[in-house]
């Protein structure tokens, strides 16, 4: 069974659990927010965010920080981050998901 799990993290099939001292973020995503829209962390604290939707399919996308993922409804999406560097970095949706898709957005803020 132990095998079988481990090649399933490995496929992509399951996202590999959060490791002892990772910060977890929950992130949940639905037309038109995400919860919570804003996020405050620390510069290289380790972090995963752990993304679920609550409706339909929907993205998740970070240019700024190199991140874009898929959430679906019914999955845990997770996302090892440990930012470098001080600022203010905007993510949003970016798979279409109805009128108000545009507001779909929030900031991660990177703190000393």
């Amino acid at each position: 069974m132990r095998r079988i799990l481990v090649f399933l993290v490995v496929a992509g099939l399951v996202p590999p659990l959060p490791a002892r001292g990772e910060r977890i973020v929950q992130i949940t995503a639905r037309r038109f927010e995400y919860t919570p829209s804003r996020i405050t962390l620390k510069r290289g604290e380790p972090v995963v965010l752990e993304l679920t939707s609550l409706d339909r399919d929907h993205g998740f996308r970070s240019d700024d920080l190199g991140i874009r993922a898929d959430v679906k409804p019914g999955q845990t999406t997770r996302i090892r981050l440990v930012p470098a560097q001080v600022g203010r970095f905007p993510f949003a949706c970016d798979v279409f998901c109805g009128d108000g898709h545009e507001d779909m957005a929030g900031e991660i803020d990177v703190v000393e």
